[in-house]
């Protein structure tokens, strides 16, 4: 809040002050009014000995103009009374004269007054320039202090590495790395506890555990296949490999006393090693299944009634063999492929795999009876 007149108060040590929010660099407090009231006040810092000077100067400069007013009124007051006793000591009509011959001094008298009237206004003007001056300045001073405090409260508040004990260094970017092949999902021995097995989905390991139970060892051999007990796979001591053999006389089947077991836990007899889930989680596989197999039935039946308008011929043999067969069969004869070799999919090109799929089909002649189902579709030769 601006004020009229500036004064200059010694304010004590234990007096509260508020920073000012009008005034940059100022402080508020109460001061003592007339007739005791108090009031608020704005503060500025300011210069001992200038504030003493100056009050000492404003002092000297109000006594003396006191003084030299009260002396040209006593003067002026001392010449009338003077001019108006002779008056009247000479006689009523010689007043007016008395009063003329002393008009001079009354001129010399209110020049000296004005005189006096506009060194005080002289006075004052020269004294609120310098303090304009002067509250600038502070102004000016204060502000670039309450800056300087807002940054050292800012770093001061912003937590540091160095408050941590560690030493600021620069991070560069991690580039993921594409070319670092993920590890299948199955079971594994557990980080945490080597004698049970924990499932790794292929991201992460997950909650399923099971006991690692200590087997013995089926020796390397030909043995069944699981998929068809027909032919005979190789096992090479420790998992299933991707050698068949038909299941002739040549090569008698041996029956090891213990089915072989792998070390991740698979049971290579076509029963699954249990996984442990709850009932949700089973009744979301169950859903899960259904919709396969939803999407399977639907794709087969685009793929067996397609009619393709600029196919070339192995395309059409293969199509014309996939309408003799069911959904059920062809899914089978696809498990059966990928079972015998499991990189077909990756390895063979689309019109590799065609060519395949005729090769290893069972040929159906064209004219051979098929059953139909209620929806239409071919199902099954008879």
């Amino acid at each position: 809040m601006a004020r009229k007149k500036w004064d200059y108060y010694k304010v004590a040590g234990g007096t509260p002050l508020t920073q000012s929010k009008k005034s940059a660099g100022a402080f508020r407090g109460l001061v003592h009014g007339a007739k005791g009231v108090k009031k608020q006040a704005e503060f500025f810092k300011v210069d001992k000995k200038r504030s003493f000077l100056g009050t000492l100067l404003a002092f000297a400069g109000k006594c003396l103009a006191a003084v030299v007013a009260m002396g040209a009124v006593i003067a002026i007051g001392a010449l009338l009374v003077s001019a108006v006793a002779n008056g009247v000591a000479a006689g009523l009509s010689d007043v007016g004269e008395a009063i003329s011959a002393a008009s001079g001094y009354l001129v010399i008298g209110a020049g000296v007054a004005a005189l006096i009237a506009v060194a005080v206004v002289g006075m004052k003007i020269a004294r609120s320039i310098a303090r304009s001056r002067a509250r600038a300045s502070e102004r000016a001073e204060a502000r670039r202090m309450a800056a300087a405090e807002a940054i050292s409260r800012v770093q001061q508040a912003r937590p540091t590495q160095a408050a941590y004990g560690q030493q600021p260094t620069w991070t560069p970017q991690v580039t993921p790395n594409t070319h670092v092949s993920a590890t299948p999902a199955d079971w594994y021995p557990d980080p945490s506890n080597a004698a049970q097995f924990r499932y790794w989905n292929g991201a992460a390991w997950t909650n399923h555990e099971r006991p690692r139970h200590a087997t013995a060892a089926t020796p390397a051999g030909w043995y069944p296949a699981p998929s068809d007990p027909s032919q005979l796979r190789y096992w090479n001591g420790t998992l299933w490999t991707d050698h068949f053999t038909p299941r002739s006389g040549a090569l008698p089947a041996i029956q090891p006393a213990t089915m072989p077991v792998s070390d991740a836990g698979r049971v290579p007899t076509g029963g699954e090693a249990r996984i442990s889930m709850s009932s949700a989680e089973w009744q979301n596989h169950v859903r899960a299944w259904m919709a396969a197999g939803a999407i399977e039935r639907e794709l087969w039946r685009r793929l067996s009634n397609a009619q393709i308008n600029d196919a070339d011929q192995l395309t059409l043999e293969a199509q014309r063999r996939m309408e003799q067969l069911t959904a059920e069969q062809g899914a089978q004869q696809i498990r059966l492929m990928l079972e015998a070799n499991p990189g077909l999919g990756d390895e063979l090109g689309l019109s590799e795999f065609l060519t395949y799929f005729l090769k290893n089909l069972a040929p159906l002649g064209r004219n051979e009876p098929v059953s139909i189902d209620r929806a239409g579709e071919r199902r099954r030769t008879l």
